[in-house]
């Protein structure tokens, strides 16, 4: 809210807006899977033995097998319904379902995202990946969208408080939250990118979004 001003209050309040485009330079590479066994311990084995096989997977792509984080695990138990003679329904135990969802981390390069996408390809492994392009130093960014936000509300003030023949004085209140910083991370997953060697991905720019509303007490 902008252009709000009277005689008895003082004041000007004026918002500054303003949004920057980076071209992501990191890739997170996700690798998830689900499926149900028929005991608990069952799918704990499953999972872990899935566990290795991915870091199997990522150090053939060329990577330290200790560079692949886990994000999540999981195991519980799995229901089906089964509708019984007097209209209810009954639950049944079917198994446990593990999920298993890891990560790694590298630099935007299609050579090596290529490399590894193919490693999953011919993996064999029941998986699905995704990758999500971000930027590594994202504070450096948002502090820089800051910056031109305020700056904007301040050349605000001063046009409207030269056109309406006012003066600005100290700033009587600054009304920020974090909360409103707005990152758009760009995601592609396994069911629409090609599974080849060759990846030519040229991915959008990152737009980080902040606003500010200023006060300042005017004469």
């Amino acid at each position: 809210m902008e252009n709000l001003f009277g005689d008895q209050m003082k004041t000007l309040r004026v918002t500054g807006e303003t949004s920057i485009f980076v071209r992501p330079d990191l890739i997170l590479f996700y690798l998830q899977a689900s499926k149900v066994c028929e005991d608990y311990e069952e799918a704990v084995r499953k999972s872990a033995e899935l566990t290795v096989k991915i870091k199997d997977l990522v150090e053939e792509a060329g990577f330290d097998r200790k560079k692949l984080k886990t994000d999540s695990l999981s195991v519980e138990p799995e229901y089906e319904y089964k509708e019984k003679e007097d209209g209810t329904r009954k639950r049944i135990l079917v198994g446990y379902r593990y999920r298993h969802k890891s990560f790694i981390e590298f630099a935007n390069d299609n050579k090596v995202l290529g490399k590894l996408i193919y490693e999953v390809s011919k993996s064999g492994l029941d998986v699905d990946f995704n990758v999500r392009y971000d930027l590594k130093d994202k504070v450096k960014y948002q502090e820089e969208a800051l910056a031109k936000a305020v700056e904007q509300a301040k050349r605000k003030a001063d046009i409207i408080a030269e056109t309406s023949g006012v003066k600005l004085l100290d700033i009587r209140s600054i009304n920020y939250s974090f909360d409103k910083v707005g990152l758009d991370m760009m995601v592609y997953d396994s069911m629409s990118m090609a599974r080849s060697y060759n990846i030519d991905i040229d991915a959008d720019e990152i737009e980080i979004s902040e606003d500010i509303e200023i006060t300042w007490n005017i004469e």
